[in-house]
């Protein structure tokens, strides 16, 4: 049993940790589920506001570099 860079037996803890829980909290896993979700939709939703804002500055750069070069 070689250990993956050291990750894999933490994650398998805590895994069958999470599990034990399920089996003994099924309400309290539903809320951490949900609480997840919400928190990768959160993620998302940054992620998403900062390619659009990316995308909006370089266009902004780019029209002024053209506004610039038509002076």
């Amino acid at each position: 049993m070689g250990d993956f860079g050291g990750g894999a037996p933490i994650n398998s803890y805590r895994m069958n940790r999470i599990f034990r829980q399920i089996k003994n909290d099924p309400v309290r896993f539903v809320a951490w589920k949900k609480q997840l979700r919400i928190r990768e939709a959160v993620g998302w939703a940054v992620l998403m506001t900062m390619l659009v804002g990316v995308v909006v500055f370089s266009a902004v750069l780019l029209a002024a570099k053209k506004h610039n070069h038509s002076d």
